[in-house]
């Protein structure tokens, strides 16, 4: 008994690399999110500094749209005068992230023009300042962030996934 069966071998290879590239592309994705480009990982987290290294800022580079991103700033003794620090953030970063709070709390949080200035305590002169802004990612795509701690500037830049 002979079986008919047709077969195209062509079509059949197609198939294959078709859902070769498919699980390529899985394994790409599912690696992509273990390393922390897709969200919190071991490379989503970053580093940015003033020329003068002065002050620095870490940060969540990749962030997911609702959830945490938040931003620790230190800052050098340098930049204390008379037992506080000064730290501006422009305002429109705060249109992407919104601002959860703040440890320590600052003595004082101001509207200046395009700016919010926050004035903080430092209990030890000499003691170098160790800022938490506890953000969640409100917007959407790539976002330009900056801090400014007296004459020195820290630009950093993330983007927020949906």
């Amino acid at each position: 008994m002979d079986l008919q069966i047709n077969q195209d071998a062509g079509f059949q290879w197609r198939e294959w690399a078709a859902q070769r590239v498919g699980w390529t592309l899985m394994s790409l994705l599912v690696l992509a999110a273990v390393v922390g480009l897709l969200g919190p990982g071991p490379l989503s987290w970053s580093e940015a500094a003033s020329a003068d290294e002065s002050a620095t800022v870490d940060y969540l580079r990749w962030a997911r749209r609702g959830r945490e991103a938040g931003l620790t700033i230190r800052v050098d003794a340098s930049h204390v005068r008379d037992g506080q620090v000064t730290v501006d953030v422009p305002a429109r970063y705060f249109q992407d992230m919104r601002l959860r709070g703040v440890t320590p709390s600052p003595e004082q949080v101001q509207a200046n023009g395009d700016l919010l200035r926050f004035v903080f305590a430092v209990p030890q002169a000499g003691a170098r300042a160790r800022l938490e802004f506890d953000l969640e990612a409100d917007g959407m795509g790539p976002l330009r962030g900056e801090v400014r701690v007296g004459t020195s500037t820290v630009r950093f830049s993330q983007f927020i996934w949906p």
